[in-house]
């Protein structure tokens, strides 16, 4: 209904809080409705500003998005140093033309990378990593067999020490019992919202 272009304008509480309570007497005049809550992102401006359009708006609900929580819950309990290491072995196989045509002749998932906005992305990266595996080695195996650029060499090799390496292998079985019933929840809440 209401999309600006801030431009350069910075994006603090006060200048939100007047987007927003712009956006709601918008609403109200045009749909003749009473605006009586509002979900927001869960970054400190954001924060902020609902306790200003609380003060300004008195008896409005003012909250961040449950399910943006869960990700950034997520988010925080997935180890960066590990899923660096996923990236690059999943990057890898999806990004070589050889690797990415042998894992589907053998039956393996496209290698799922995780981004930030894209929800439940962190386990299901691991997960992804966790049922290729065996086919990421014995594809890689077969890569190392070609030969290539001495920039592809290496980096093939940095993958097959990471997918060789028995610690890295429990650590993504462990991230994934941790991110479990954050992504149940997540999945659950977005649901609800859903149906309502």
């Amino acid at each position: 209904m209401n999309a600006i272009n801030t431009g350069c304008e910075k994006k603090t509480s006060q200048y939100c809080a007047v987007q927003l309570e712009n956006a709601i007497a918008q609403a109200e005049a045009q749909y003749e409705v009473e605006v009586v809550g509002v979900v927001t992102d869960n970054c400190n401006s954001m924060i902020l500003m609902h306790d200003i359009i609380r003060e300004k708006i008195p008896g409005i609900i003012a909250y961040g998005c449950n399910s943006h929580l869960l990700n950034l819950l997520g988010d925080h309990f997935t180890p960066k140093d590990l899923i660096s290491k996923l990236v690059k072995v999943q990057k890898y196989i999806r990004c070589h033309t050889f690797t990415a045509a042998k894992l589907t002749a053998v039956g393996g998932l496209r290698p799922v990378l995780p981004g930030s906005t894209r929800w439940n992305s962190q386990i299901d990266c691991c997960k992804n990593f966790i049922s290729n595996h065996g086919k990421y080695l014995d594809v890689i195996r077969q890569s190392m067999e070609n030969a290539k650029n001495k920039q592809d060499s290496e980096k093939e090799l940095e993958v097959y020490a990471y997918l060789r390496d028995n610690t890295v292998y429990d650590r993504v079985n462990d991230t994934i019992k941790v991110l479990e019933p954050i992504s149940f929840s997540l999945d659950r809440v977005r649901n609800m919202t859903r149906v309502q």
